[in-house]
């Protein structure tokens, strides 16, 4: 989407936008490439473990990418990531408790990505806080302590990662049932 510019150049470039991606694509060629882009991130960017809300399988950009293909998919020009994720979870026949396991998943990170930059400005790390600051983080959650929140956050991804590679698969999951 399109930030700073002239009003008439915003629309240029949106109408662009929108064009490009409404053309007709091969499906399976753009979910191999996903696929591998995946793989490659998984690899090369694997994150800083459950409290690195972006990186990594499961992580934001891995649920982002999946949104983002879905609107490829499914020509959806809307730019938020709520109508592309829909389109990814319609293309792909998502079923309702995976669907609600990336969403939840989503809104967990996105959570904790606000909230520790509020906190630190380097990696995130809660065991390196003051009991105040665990304890905020705490009371935004359902967990009794950061050990429990740590593990109930890598479960969330693990579960959101394998509910995307079998969508991608079109195979069935029960990772989140």
């Amino acid at each position: 989407r399109v930030l700073l510019g002239e009003e008439s150049l915003q629309k240029q470039i949106d109408d662009v936008r929108k064009h490009l991606i409404a053309m007709p694509r091969d499906a399976s060629d753009q979910i191999a490439d996903v696929i591998d882009m995946r793989r490659r991130l998984a690899s090369e960017r694997p994150g800083d473990g459950p409290w690195d809300a972006k990186l990594g399988p499961g992580g934001l950009q891995d649920i982002d990418l999946f949104a983002q293909l879905g609107a490829l998919l499914t020509g959806t020009t809307r730019a938020d990531s709520d109508a592309q994720l829909d389109a990814a979870f319609n293309f792909f026949k998502v079923s309702h408790d995976d669907a609600a396991c990336l969403q939840k998943t989503r809104a967990a990170l996105w959570d904790l990505q606000a909230l520790s930059r509020t906190m630190s400005k380097t990696g995130f790390d809660p065991n390196t806080l003051g009991t105040s600051a665990q304890g905020r983080i705490l009371s935004e959650s359902v967990a009794d302590s950061i050990e429990e929140l740590s593990q109930s956050l890598a479960n969330a991804r693990y579960a959101a990662s394998r509910s995307i590679e079998c969508a991608l698969a079109q195979e069935t999951c029960l990772e989140c049932s």
